[in-house]
């Protein structure tokens, strides 16, 4: 499909991995926040914590995928699908390159989600 050539390559699964990030993210901060008045916790911290948790946690799930669709969207990658992509990162660079950039990754993403929760929750 012309549609899944370049510069649309990877498109389905970064679209598919943001969905599940973002529907886990606000999931899991508002359904963490409930737990945590719960049980006695301020307002503040039941506010903060859930989603500075579930997108760290989100973060180091999704990187592989992320890896991937980057090395696929590169012009010159010669990589036809996320799968061969996967195995390209790992052939080359171990098990530890499907995670390499995780850090870089929490320190953009966990601080715009933290703030997104919170002024969701203040509206």
């Amino acid at each position: 499909f012309f549609a899944f050539s370049p510069p649309y390559k990877g498109l389905a699964a970064t679209v598919m991995g943001m969905s599940w990030a973002r529907a886990a993210i606000f999931y899991g901060s508002d359904r963490g926040k409930e737990i945590l008045e719960s049980r006695g916790m301020s307002n503040t911290m039941a506010t903060v914590l859930p989603p500075l948790l579930v997108s760290t946690v989100v973060q180091c799930i999704n990187m592989p995928l992320v890896r991937a669709t980057i090395l696929l969207q590169n012009p010159q990658s010669t990589v036809p699908n996320i799968r061969e992509s996967l195995k390209q990162i790992y052939s080359t660079h171990g098990l530890g390159g499907l995670w390499h950039g995780t850090s870089a990754g929490i320190l953009k993403t966990v601080p715009k989600y933290c703030t997104a929760i919170f002024v969701k929750d203040c509206m």
